[in-house]
């Protein structure tokens, strides 16, 4: 599998390598796990001692629709999530199964449509078939 790392020293450039080992063991409390990965380093700007932050590449990628983390309401008393999404002027409350989270942004996998608009703020004072106004 592909490895994509970036380095603080070098922060606009990508780093491909290949995973060449990983370790069986996950720890069942972060679901974290140990691999190696070897990358050609043919003017050695990756030195011993510096830090990465790395991605593993998985095969067969698949379309998905992200949304700002913000954008995603959670509903402790039914323990789901939510969004509102701008249709023809007004909001519409759309219940989401939301997935991995990347940064800022979070994967939803059902409830929205790629196409649809979100509401980023001010979320607290919309109700389904509220007015609202895009700026």
């Amino acid at each position: 599998m592909t490895v994509v790392a970036h380095v603080s020293a070098y922060p606009d450039r990508e780093f491909e390598g290949q995973v060449s080992a990983v370790n069986p063991a996950v720890d069942p409390n972060s679901r974290v796990f140990v691999l190696e990965a070897r990358f050609n380093n043919p003017d050695n700007a990756l030195r011993p001692g510096m830090f990465s932050t790395a991605r593993v590449v998985l095969p067969g990628g698949e379309d998905g629709v992200f949304v700002p983390r913000k954008a995603v309401i959670r509903d402790k008393t039914t323990d789901s999530n939510y969004v509102y999404v701008v249709d023809r002027g007004q909001a519409r409350m759309r219940v989401v199964l939301i997935g991995e989270t990347d940064g800022d942004v979070i994967r939803v996998q059902s409830g929205l449509a790629a196409n649809e608009s979100v509401v980023t703020t001010n979320q607290s004072q919309l109700f389904d078939g509220a007015t609202v106004k895009t700026l």
